[in-house]
């Protein structure tokens, strides 16, 4: 394992959180700031976890290349994926199998919409909750495997 997986708090051992903690544990979350619209909405239904959050794809340099480039048309602020971590598991329990590789937690994602509204935070989260309890998704493949 690389020193920066050795770094990572796979079993919740080191958790601030501690038992209320979304990622090692089993819980729902919801944390919204409407002054920043930021947040996060986690929901654990079957073998699903379901997140809304900030789009990872946005980095430091998102801001910077808008200001650039005047055809770049950046990513959406926000996505929602539905993860598949097992029955009874949270996604910690997938970082500490996964050691060194980020084939395992990429193999996970299942279905990814991303969205810019933040008045439409919470409903696109629980849209997407409501398609997943309706199986009305396909996430019998990864989404990295139906978008290759």
């Amino acid at each position: 394992m690389s020193e920066a997986g050795k770094k990572l708090d796979t079993d919740g051992s080191e958790c601030p959180m501690g038992l209320e903690c979304s990622i090692h544990y089993r819980n729902d979350e919801r944390y919204l700031s409407d002054e920043y619209e930021a947040g996060r909405i986690i929901t654990y239904w079957k073998q699903y976890m379901i997140v809304t959050d900030d789009n990872p794809a946005i980095t430091g340099m998102t801001a910077l290349r808008s200001m650039l480039d005047p055809t770049y048309v950046p990513p959406a602020r926000y996505t929602t994926e539905v993860c598949e971590v097992g029955e009874g598991r949270a996604l910690g329990d997938l970082y500490e199998e996964s050691g060194d590789s980020d084939d395992l937690i990429r193999e996970m994602i299942r279905f990814v919409q991303e969205h810019d509204d933040w008045n439409n935070f919470e409903d696109a989260h629980q849209m997407v909750v409501d398609l997943v309890k309706g199986n009305l998704l396909d996430l019998t493949t990864s989404y990295r495997n139906k978008s290759e």
